[in-house]
């Protein structure tokens, strides 16, 4: 009777000890799927921001030929639908700022992960404020542009690696 006793503890603990490892695993595997997610998604909205950003420099160059303002330029040039397209700019940022919010708090594993998935949505953040207004000067905005783009596809490749690693 006694050995029976000894073990009902042991067999509770064990299968404490199971339960919780597949909970955290189910746990981990979530946060990676949307971890991932969240990266491609930021990735992708940040070449949306480099494509608007190179419709501002055929603008720029109309306005030139056309020895007009940007605005004016602007005005005849980007029609209705970069307005729209501004507004799905700025609601996709805010579903990456929620999505951001939601894996804030990482497991242990993945404290690189989100450190990473930090530094992509904060050149995201540039690029996108030169997408909704562009930098006076076409030159310097390009640059920006193209520099920035350049740290986008580094910081995926490197977000990309700590998914390798776990």
């Amino acid at each position: 009777m006694k050995k029976c006793l000894i073990f009902v503890p042991i067999i509770f603990f064990v299968f404490g000890l199971f339960t919780g490892c597949s909970n955290r695993e189910r746990v981990e595997g979530k946060y990676e799927i949307k971890a991932q997610g969240l990266g491609e998604l930021t990735t992708q909205q940040a070449y949306a921001c480099v494509s608007q950003s190179k419709a501002y420099q055929a603008v720029w160059e109309y306005a030139k030929v056309s020895e007009m303002d940007f605005k004016t330029a602007a005005a005849q040039m980007l029609g209705p639908e970069t307005r729209q397209n501004k507004a799905t700019m700025v609601e996709h940022k805010a579903m990456i700022e929620d999505l951001l919010e939601e894996l804030k708090e990482p497991p242990s594993r993945f404290e690189e992960t989100y450190k990473k998935l930090v530094e992509l949505y904060d050149i995201y953040v540039q690029l996108h404020d030169l997408a909704m207004e562009p930098l006076e000067d076409m030159d310097k905005h390009m640059k920006s542009v193209d520099k920035l783009s350049d740290q986008i596809v580094t910081k995926a490749r490197e977000l990309d690696a700590t998914f390798v690693m776990n």
